[in-house]
């Protein structure tokens, strides 16, 4: 991943954590086109799992479906 994209990647879960959109024990589900939004989207809130866990705080379970 090129430097501005981990950046992009960083502040975007950043945000995340500072608003508490994912809260522990919630189980998030993102719909997958295929296309490269939503496939982002899931590249971001992967990352944001592993960031969580690594630091050992918010626990959260991530699913992914094909509409």
């Amino acid at each position: 991943m090129a430097d501005s994209s981990t950046r992009d990647v960083q502040k975007v879960t950043d945000v995340i954590h500072q608003l508490k959109m994912i809260r522990n024990g919630d189980k998030v589900l993102v719909c997958l086109s295929g296309g490269k939004d939503s496939l982002s989207l899931l590249h971001i809130l992967r990352h944001y799992q592993q960031r969580c866990n690594k630091a050992r705080s918010t626990s959260f379970q991530l699913g992914a479906i094909t509409v």
